[in-house]
């Protein structure tokens, strides 16, 4: 039987029992008190019902009615860490492997800009071997050299990839020892058009710090969550 409430006042004042009554039998109903005869046969059929689909490698994602999950980890084996090296010339932001998705935005009106919340994290450290290792006891060395910078990039189809404003990190040198390793973590919201796009970290090493001083970078265990909001 559809939902009664015979606690309603039509023009006397309505008490507060009343209206507790009226939510208790709501909540009731809600709960567990409807069947099929309360809906109308033609109200829901197949093409109102999306179940989640859920991906696994290489692009492990879950996608669902309102949003679209993207989702990498990565963990602590040292065969899965990722390496960069001063003596490579890089111009540009490298992505970080393990830190990069591509999305393909759907927009419920085509065209339109979406939403995401990105969430990610990374353990980082950079190891001189052996090299003019940093004399720590002297105060002017801590956080002297930068020796990496870090950055979210969002890039649609082939175009360039654009730093996102207050996702900079940056690590710095310490030689051999463990002064300067860090955990980064990093939350924001960016916006998706419409087709392909790439989310991603990327690192860049410092030109401007002394090849003495640090040499190679190193990122171990990290994670990156993307969640498209589509309503």
């Amino acid at each position: 039987m559809p939902l009664s409430l015979t606690h309603a006042i039509g023009s006397g004042v309505i008490n507060a029992v009343d209206i507790e009554n009226n939510v208790d039998k709501i909540e009731t109903f809600i709960n567990g008190g409807t069947n099929a005869t309360d809906y109308d046969t033609n109200f829901v059929d197949s093409t109102h019902i999306r179940p989640p689909e859920f991906f696994g490698s290489p692009a492990p994602r879950t996608e669902l009615v309102s949003s679209d999950v993207h989702y990498r980890k990565t963990g602590i084996e040292n065969v899965d860490a990722f390496r960069l090296w001063a003596d490579i010339d890089v111009t540009d932001f490298v992505p970080i492997t393990g830190m990069a998705t591509t999305i393909h935005v759907m927009p419920p009106v085509p065209g339109d800009m979406v939403e995401a919340t990105v969430l990610c994290n990374w353990y980082s450290r950079e190891i001189s071997f052996g090299q003019d290792t940093l004399d720590v006891s002297n105060e002017t060395n801590l956080g002297k050299y930068v020796f990496a910078t870090f950055g979210l990039f969002v890039k649609h189809d082939d175009g360039p990839g654009i730093f996102q404003v207050g996702t900079m990190r940056q690590l710095h040198a310490a030689g051999d020892l463990r002064i300067y390793a860090q955990n980064y973590s990093l939350t924001t919201k960016v916006n998706l058009q419409t087709g392909i796009n790439h989310v991603y970290v990327g690192a860049k090493i410092d030109p401007n710090c002394p090849a003495s001083k640090a040499y190679r970078l190193l990122v171990g265990p990290r994670t990156l969550i993307v969640d498209v909001h589509y309503l």
